[in-house]
This record gives structure tokens, C-alpha cells and sequence, in this order.
């Protein structure tokens, strides 16, 4: 432990000390990790525990934007843990490419036997993933498939926010990426019915990069075939709102191959996408 846990909310002490519990009885343990905020908390704890072996496991597709994969090798590396990168093929899967309104589920069922197999090679039969107690207000059917593979929550089963995750990232472990935004797969930018595509998948992920460059802290371009929509965060929007960091994003946007970028005024919340259809 790095920080000092004094001085976090008792809530947040309380689950700690229920993650780290549960994560002591454990002789193995593999983490599926994307490098976003949770995952990396998750596995940062998992390190810190004497006794347990831990490794982290990567899958690797064109769902994962590159720079989320630099994340967690860095991340993985620093904590001196073993990170296996499994390549995954989303778009070999017809159920998944269609993209319906339980394209999670396939898609998460597909990357956690992926993740499974690759850590069995190890000789590692448990995994755990990110999953936080505030998972189970969204509309998220891959959870259905954590629960049939057996694929273990940890964070959620000690009552783990999003606040929780934050806080014991910046005052225990020290992490740099506290503050992060959210992560979501690259294929939550295309509403339900909206055919997935590796070209597509690219242009959204070119667009971001170009988006993050400028400054906004937020960002999800959402796909709607020539049309690119932003989301942002209130604090993204004002920076949106300069003519100049404005024009630059509908330049980003053309230059990723779509002929309209809209901003939404709206600022981001996760699940927009969930209940939309495909325009």
C-alpha cells in the first residue's frame, strides 16, 4: 500500500478492506485487463497483495483503440506483472459484426473464452474482471456471459463505485490515469443495427485520437455511416465552443472520411447509445 488510509471515506475504507479479503483467499488469480480505470485498479491491487500470483491478460482486437493497449502494457510493466496479449477477431463473429442490441453479450463471451484459454496456458483457471457496482444500473448483457464462463467480479462483490475506484487509485495506489474518462470498446460508438466494420472502426478510432490532441477530456464519436457525432463533457464542450478548437474538429472528422460532424449539445453520459437505433 502507498497511501494512507486514513484519510478515505469510511465507505471506501470498508469496501477496500472487503476487496483485499477477498483477494488474500486467492492463491491465482488473472485479471482481464483493458487499461482502463477499473481494470487497472483492480489489477494494481491484486499486485499488491503478498502471496497471490497474478497475471494480466489483454485481448487484442480492432475494438481496442491502440492507445488504451499502450496503457495497460506500461501499466502491466510497472507492476512488474506478466501481460498477455490475446489476439481476438470480433468481426469473425456474424453476431457480433451485425451489431444487435446484445451485441455485448456475444462480443464479451467470445473475448472472455479468449482470455481463458490464453491464461490456461499459464496454468491460471480463474479470472477476474473490472466490472464496479454501478455496472448494474446500465444496460450491459455481457455481464450474462461473465456470469456463465464463471469470470469473477471482485470489485463489484466488495460494493466498488466509480468514486471508490477514483479515490483509491489517487490516495492508495498512486496511479497516474485516476481521472481518466471511462473506457468503453470502440464498437459501443455505433447505435444497435449498425453493421460493424474494420474500416469504420478505424475512422472512429482516427477521430478520437485527433479529438483527445485537442484537448477535450471526454470523447466518444459516435458513428452514424458519413455522420460523426461528438460527445463530450461540459468542460469539452466549452473548449468546443472557441471557433478555432471547433473548426479543428470538423477538419479531424473530414479528415477521418466522414462528410457531416455534429456535436452533441449534450454532455456525455455513459449508455447514450444503448436504446437507439440505427439512423
Amino acid at each position: 500500500m502507498k497511501g494512507d488510509q486514513s484519510r478515505l471515506p469510511s465507505e471506501t475504507a470498508a469496501r477496500l478492506a472487503l476487496l483485499r479479503e477477498d483477494l488474500a483467499a486467492r492463491d491465482r488469480l488473472a485479471v482481464a485487463f483493458s487499461g482502463g480505470v477499473d481494470s487497472s485498479m483492480l489489477l494494481t491491487a491484486a499486485a499488491s497483495v503478498k502471496g497471490l500470483e497474478v497475471i494480466a491478460v489483454t485481448a487484442v482486437s480492432e475494438f481496442l483503440a491502440g492507445r488504451e493497449l499502450k496503457l495497460a502494457g506500461a501499466l502491466a510493466e510497472e507492476l512488474g506483472v506478466r501481460h498477455v496479449v490475446a489476439e481476438f477477431d470480433p468481426l469473425g463473429h456474424p453476431e457480433i459484426r451485425k451489431n444487435p442490441l446484445d451485441r455485448c453479450y456475444y462480443c464479451k463471451a467470445a473475448t472472455y473464452r479468449t482470455c481463458l484459454d490464453a491464461v490456461a496456458r499459464h496454468g491460471f483457471t480463474t479470472m477476474a474482471d473490472g466490472t464496479i457496482a454501478d455496472d448494474a444500473a446500465d444496460f450491459r448483457p455481457g455481464r450474462r456471459a461473465a456470469t456463465e464462463l464463471g469470470v469473477i467480479s471482485p470489485l463489484a462483490d466488495s460494493g466498488m463505485t466509480k468514486a471508490d475506484v477514483r479515490v483509491l487509485s489517487r490516495e492508495i495506489f498512486g496511479l497516474k490515469g485516476w481521472n481518466r474518462q471511462s473506457g468503453a470498446c470502440l464498437a459501443s460508438r455505433f447505435p444497435p443495427g449498425t453493421a460493424i466494420s474494420a474500416g469504420a472502426l478505424a475512422r472512429v478510432e482516427q477521430l478520437e485520437n485527433a479529438l483527445l490532441d485537442l484537448g477535450l477530456d471526454v470523447v466518444r464519436a459516435r458513428y452514424f455511416g458519413n455522420t460523426a457525432r461528438i460527445e463530450t463533457s461540459a468542460e469539452g464542450l466549452e473548449r468546443l465552443a472557441d471557433a478555432t478548437v471547433r473548426q479543428a474538429a470538423v477538419d479531424a472528422g473530414i479528415g477521418a472520411g466522414f462528410s457531416v460532424v455534429a456535436v452533441d449539445p449534450e454532455p456525455y453520459r455513459p449508455g447514450r447509445l444503448n436504446g437507439e437505433a440505427a439512423l
